[in-house]
């Protein structure tokens, strides 16, 4: 499977440009509340395979735009990575360490 490893930063940069116009964020719900990326959709990893199969089934007719995918660490953004591409995601991007490196590297949230 063909997915991408990038830094925070360059994620940030494929951000602004709209290279990438949409985020994946595969932590549960009450995670993203507490803060996410602009942009960014739930995809909770832990509620289920039927559920993360459900949820890609509506978020499809992207697929052709360029994804970001992360997590709070990198570890079920990770596992999630097989089925985005089966579902046809053309372009993917990973963020392994996660949300963690995201504020790491001092970039901002939206609550």
């Amino acid at each position: 499977m063909d997915y991408i490893n990038i830094a925070p930063e360059q994620a940030q940069a494929l951000l602004a440009s709209g290279e990438i116009t949409l985020v994946l964020d595969t932590r549960e719900l009450h995670e993203w509340q507490a803060g996410h990326l602009d942009h960014s959709v739930v995809l909770p990893v832990p509620s289920g395979e039927l559920e993360v199969a459900a949820r890609l089934q509506q978020l499809a007719p992207a697929r052709d735009q360029a994804v970001l995918v992360h997590c709070r660490s990198g570890v079920r953004s990770l596992r999630v990575m097989p089925q985005i591409a089966g579902y046809g995601f053309r372009k993917i991007y990973h963020l392994p360490g996660g949300i963690l490196s995201w504020v790491q590297a001092g970039l901002p949230l939206v609550a």
